[in-house]
């Protein structure tokens, strides 16, 4: 808003010299929100000597792990939907093991107070109620590494004309992009209609990553898709992995040249 780009379109791209000069314009004004928030938050809430109410502080967390995630989502890059695939099969069965079978993450959700997490009020618990933790807890892993894999699934709609200049039949088909953010909602949603259920906690992972990949391999085979989808890599990590490699080479090029010095 300072750079007056705060109405352009979303698909207008910028230029590396206006992106630079809209970054510079919101710097010193991003700096001081996020030192407020961060001097509020630390104030702590009531229940542990602090002067802020449990909705304040939880509105206050939940902005900090707001900027966290959406740092992280911009420098997070999976490499293909095989690599994508296996990392969120390993999180599953890592949420399942330590909530089911182990009392870990449970306890640091609740004892330990820090914006690694979302909070949200627990239906039908007050702050009082029977020492019970008065809020819903989703970890910001829940969201990025998810959020990560359905940045993939934008950059192969990308890759097949889906995400814009596409045919009218593919126009019409909803993109992996729109699939994976409804079926990342769906996944949401069951954690917190088994959390409400159960009555305890609820590895969230174990919901959204089937839901996630299930979708998303559905998607693809209806299609015809499937081997393009399993093959796929992602243009965005390999000119990482380009980048990364180039400078190795130059750093093995110095290296060897100062051994024939």
């Amino acid at each position: 808003a300072v750079a007056g780009e705060l109405l352009r379109p979303a698909d207008d791209e910028l230029g590396e010299e206006r992106e630079a000069a809209v970054m510079n314009a919101g710097a010193a004004p991003a700096f001081a929100v996020s030192l407020a928030v961060v001097a509020a938050y630390l104030q702590g809430p009531l229940s542990t000597g602090g002067p802020l109410s449990l909705p304040a502080f939880a509105a206050l967390n939940d902005s900090l792990g707001f900027g966290i995630v959406m740092t992280s989502l911009g420098v997070l890059a999976l490499e293909s939907f095989a690599a994508a695939a296996a990392l969120l099969l390993g999180l599953f069965c890592y949420d399942a093991f330590f909530v089911f079978k182990s009392d870990v993450m449970l306890t640091v959700a609740t004892q330990i107070e820090a914006p690694a997490k979302f909070l949200w009020a627990a239906v039908g618990a007050g702050a009082d109620a029977g020492g019970r933790y008065p809020f819903s807890v989703l970890g910001l892993g829940d969201v990025v590494v998810p959020g990560a894999f359905v940045g993939l699934l934008r950059e192969l709609d990308k890759e097949q004309g889906r995400a814009g200049g596409g045919s009218e039949e593919e126009a019409r088909e909803a993109s992996y992009f729109q699939v994976g953010l409804g079926a990342y909602a769906a996944g949401l949603l069951s954690t917190f209609a088994a959390n409400y259920l159960t009555k305890s906690g609820q590895p969230a992972l174990v919901y959204i990553v089937p839901s996630l990949l299930l979708s998303a391999v559905a998607t693809a085979a209806s299609r015809g898709e499937l081997p393009s989808l399993l093959e796929f890599e992602s243009p965005r990590a390999a000119a990482a992995k380009a980048s990364r490699d180039a400078w190795r080479e130059e750093k093995k090029r110095e290296r060897e040249e100062k051994r024939r010095t």
